[in-house]
């Protein structure tokens, strides 16, 4: 079980570790050596908790374990734009747990309607977990969006919510 807690400044320095990890792991598999400083994680933290943004704290049994970032773009779409689990809780399914949790928090958002979400390509794991997410998501609409439980691994499937 997971909880999505909303940043605060007690949180500082644990999210500018996890942000530099996450650009440092995305360097990394797209062939860069480098990784944000300080600065530009802060700049982040910064932007992430601006207006039209929420940044919250990803929490297994009462710990920090991740971050994710909603960005309110416009329209009535919502975009889960940074997704991040410490390599140490990576495999328990916590990032998909913390997606679907977003996906409520948007839910409650007067005026949207969908989510929509990205993956570097590079990076297999997450693209193969957004992959049978999509299958299961599609499927559960298919056959029928009112019946079916939420998959685990899946964004839940909602008469009036879309993933596009």
């Amino acid at each position: 079980m997971i909880d999505l807690v909303p940043y605060n400044e007690n949180y500082e320095s644990l999210i500018v570790d996890y942000i530099v990890s996450f650009f440092g792991f995305h360097s990394a598999i797209n062939g860069q050596a480098n990784s944000p400083e300080l600065t530009q994680a802060k700049e982040n933290i910064e932007m992430w908790t601006s207006e039209k943004h929420e940044l919250y704290i990803i929490e297994s049994d009462n710990t920090p374990v991740g971050f994710i970032h909603i960005w309110y773009k416009g329209g009535n779409v919502a975009w889960i734009e940074d997704v991040f689990v410490d390599e140490s809780h990576r495999g328990q399914g916590i990032g998909s747990e913390a997606i679907n949790s977003a996906e409520d928090i948007v839910k409650q958002k007067s005026g949207y309607t969908a989510v929509c979400m990205d993956v570097v390509p590079r990076n297999k794991n997450a693209l193969a977990k957004m992959i049978a997410a999509l299958f299961a998501h599609i499927a559960a609409k298919l056959l029928s969006p009112w019946a079916l439980p939420r998959a685990t691994t899946a964004p839940s499937a909602s008469a009036r919510f879309t993933w596009i």
